[in-house]
């Protein structure tokens, strides 16, 4: 009997939710405040500053989680190049085990190492300067991330 009535009382609630959506004039009943001058700079600077703070606090916390190196493609760091011709004598030897704990491993110790990378791009943002802000603003796609390495 449950079974059907959750069901059942879940399609109502969406039923007139939607009914009531539809009654609502968005234009005219809900008013956004008129702005009546632009942002002063400190306010801009402040704004970034933020943004790049809680930006950076979500991927250090996303990169951080257990497998967020190792599972995720774009961040996965694979055996260093210097050494794959160690890798293929170890996997022909069938030592295949060890050098997928050593992946692992470092696949660890950076997940590790991204939590303690917070204070550090904390820093970088907060000493960041008006014309650094700016140079942020008014750069390209990847001007934030030019500017954290740089720093």
């Amino acid at each position: 009997m449950r079974k059907f009535i959750y069901p059942l009382v879940c399609s109502l609630f969406i039923i007139l939710l939607i009914g009531g959506c539809g009654q609502f004039n968005f234009p005219t009943d809900f008013k956004l405040p008129q702005q009546t001058q632009g942002l002063t700079s400190a306010e801009i600077i402040k704004g970034l500053k933020e943004a790049l703070t809680v930006g950076a606090g979500n991927s250090v916390d996303f990169a951080s989680k257990t497998d967020g190196f190792y599972k995720n493609p774009l961040l996965f760091v694979a055996f260093p190049p210097e050494a794959i011709k160690v890798k293929n004598t170890l996997e022909s030897a069938g030592l295949n085990k060890p050098v997928d704990n050593f992946i692992l491993s470092l696949n660890r110790a950076a997940e590790d190492a991204s939590k303690r990378a917070l204070p550090i791009f904390k820093d970088a943002i907060l000493g960041m300067t008006i014309t650094d802000a700016m140079g942020i603003l008014k750069g390209s796609e990847t001007a934030a991330t030019d500017y954290l390495k740089a720093k």
